[in-house]
């Protein structure tokens, strides 16, 4: 289902059969884009639905929290809060039911920032201003994580 060169409509993808389809790219961005704002609005205005910060939130009073930063909160405490365990293994099963990185692409802000941030690093790859980058192992990438675990 790989789009065919010159279609650049924001929202229907061309397929090379000629069929066509939606995009939800531009959904995913306006999810995450709005996801922010309303993060904005509780703290400027008060409003008690949506508090807290991408690593640890309440909705409606109900606690989400990362789960990367869980664990550093766990490993720098050494003792596991009530709301935090409760937050954590909400996380964790919808992340197992919707999938491991569907917060990346509908709600955090890197996420979208990264996705920026790779077409811009590819249009500017395409321009000849700068080479192809080199990628970093997966095992690398444990590593560094286990590093920042280790360290809190």
């Amino acid at each position: 289902m790989k789009t065919l060169r010159g279609d650049h409509n924001l929202f229907i993808r061309v397929n090379k059969d000629g069929s066509k389809a939606l995009k939800i790219r531009p959904f995913r961005w306006t999810f995450c884009i709005l996801l922010a704002l309303a993060f904005i609005l509780s703290y400027k205005q008060d409003v008690q639905v949506l508090e807290g910060s991408m690593i640890a939130s309440r909705l409606m009073g109900f606690h989400m929290v990362d789960l990367f930063s869980g664990l550093e909160v766990i490993a720098a405490h050494g003792k596991i809060a009530t709301n935090l365990f409760m937050g954590f293994i909400f996380v964790a099963v919808v992340y197992f039911i919707l999938g491991g990185r569907s917060f990346c692409s509908w709600a955090c802000p890197y996420g979208l920032l990264s996705e920026w941030g790779e077409i811009l690093h590819k249009k500017l790859v395409h321009a000849g201003l700068i080479k192809k980058r080199k990628k970093i192992t997966t095992s690398w990438k444990f590593f560094i994580a286990l590093c920042f675990l280790a360290s809190s």
